[in-house]
């Protein structure tokens, strides 16, 4: 059979979409830290 080269696709697959996921959380964690750092200057620079 040729069960091998479809759990070579799978693996395949779970890898990509694992690299996909933590590429997603590395960007929305700098965009939080972005945004945070707005808010610290906007914080900043606004007459209290």
């Amino acid at each position: 059979m040729h069960s091998g080269s479809q759990n070579k696709m799978v693996m395949l697959n779970l890898q990509q979409s694992f690299r996909i996921n933590e590429n997603r959380k590395t960007a929305e964690y700098k965009l939080g830290r972005m945004n945070h750092g707005a808010e610290a200057l906007a914080e900043q620079l606004l007459p209290q």
